[in-house]
């Protein structure tokens, strides 16, 4: 930077030097114009780099454990609810597996079952078709269904307790698909997704809040918060994306990231109050992400998933006191070979963000290699399962870290 600064006071000392006078030529005129883009130049490089903090920042990754999950027990597809577990310094992965119906607890030492409840009538006789649930203890897991429908089961006792918080809303709920659900045990509060339920797409859906948070004790959704970003309200255009923003539980916040915005959101998870808009670009985004027309053909819309890059997920990893904000890279509409390339299977990367919010760098993954969209954090740090995974009856997570982490 400091070369563009000197180069910068050349171009002031020949336009404004002692004893200039303007003649109106055109060499003067040339000598002003390169001085005024050159300045456009400069100060748009100083917004990005006091912005982003993450330019041509990029970093590598090393494997430092693997964990194979054997299939029997789980089922991989886009819609697997998984949840880590963490009781008296064990850790485990519950996953629901939608063929048997059975909740299973997961050991990641062995890949093998180490518990597994059964919920349908032949155990527990919970509902089908719930969205999300979260596991607390084995006297209390929670399980969300559309309508703004809550129940609360006891393994232990067998008790089912039911919640309707239609009185609260009136409105129906878009299903969850994997916008996690969480429990604040101190304050008997639930929180979860509860935007309206509108068509697709819908201005109306992006105008209603994204987040609630439901006490137990009073039987009252007591807060709803958290919108949409206004690039979201156009009622001509939309982001086919990602419905739902990721989120991640950072101490006493809620971190919201919306797939077409640099910015992350964060706001107090008990009293829905915004603290702050941080800056979280990526080095592979360089221009902003523009919606597509709603009236576009389904084919357009599958090619711009393909072509167009988008924010994924984001953790905190409370280990090392860092933000992991992953990132889906654009990549070409078709291969050398004329077929249509994947969305999912395209070079991507992880931001890391320290506690004070400053980028410390983004770590660039090959294409092909991994499957990010099953990825969760643990106390011992980020696992992302590998695309294609050797031996043929497991599915094999690697845990990476970067220099940052070491």
């Amino acid at each position: 930077m400091k070369h563009g600064v000197n180069a910068l006071n050349n171009f002031v000392f020949l336009v404004y030097r002692p004893n200039f006078r303007w003649d109106g030529s055109i060499s003067q005129m040339k000598k002003v114009l390169i001085f005024l883009i050159y300045c456009l130049i400069f100060c748009n490089s100083c917004i990005k780099n006091n912005q982003g903090q993450n330019e041509n920042n990029i970093l590598t990754y090393k494997v430092t454990d693997t964990l194979h999950i054997f299939k029997d027990s789980l089922i991989l597809n886009f819609y697997n609810n998984c949840q880590v577990f963490e009781r008296n310094g064990f850790w485990g992965i519950l996953c629901f597996n939608h063929e048997t119906h059975c909740l299973n607890l997961l050991n990641p030492n062995s890949g093998q079952l180490d518990a597994s409840i059964l919920l349908d009538e032949n155990g527990y006789d919970i509902p089908p078709g719930f969205n999300d649930f979260y596991f607390n203890s084995f006297d209390s897991i929670f399980f969300t269904y559309d309508e703004y429908k809550l129940l609360k089961l006891n393994t232990r006792t067998r008790e089912i307790n039911y919640y309707n918080l239609r009185p609260n809303i009136l409105a129906r709920s878009y299903p969850s698909m994997g916008f996690n659900i969480d429990f604040f045990k101190d304050y008997q509060i639930l929180q979860m997704g509860v935007t309206l339920y509108e068509e697709l797409f819908n201005h109306k859906y992006y105008k209603s809040p994204i987040l609630g948070n439901f006490n137990l004790l009073k039987d009252s959704l007591i807060e709803r918060f958290a919108f949409f970003p206004s690039e979201y309200r156009n009622r001509k255009t939309q982001f086919p994306i990602m419905r739902m923003p990721a989120k991640a539980l950072i101490k006493d916040n809620v971190v919201l990231s919306f797939s077409p915005n640099d910015n992350l959101f964060f706001y107090n998870k008990i009293d829905g109050s915004l603290l702050d808009v941080v800056p979280c670009p990526s080095n592979f985004i360089k221009e902003p992400i523009k919606p597509i027309d709603k009236k576009a053909e389904f084919q357009e819309g599958i090619d711009y998933l393909i072509q167009t890059p988008f924010y994924y997920k984001i953790f905190f990893d409370q280990k090392t006191n860092h933000i992991y904000r992953l990132v889906k890279h654009g990549q070409t509409l078709k291969r050398k070979n004329g077929q249509l390339n994947s969305r999912w299977l395209g070079p991507w990367s992880i931001i890391i963000i320290d506690s004070n919010y400053k980028i410390l760098g983004e770590v660039l993954f090959p294409a092909g290699v991994f499957n990010y969209r099953f990825s969760f954090m643990t106390p011992d740090g980020l696992y992302i399962a590998l695309q294609n995974p050797d031996p043929d009856d497991a599915i094999t997570f690697e845990n990476s870290t970067s220099k940052c982490d070491d």
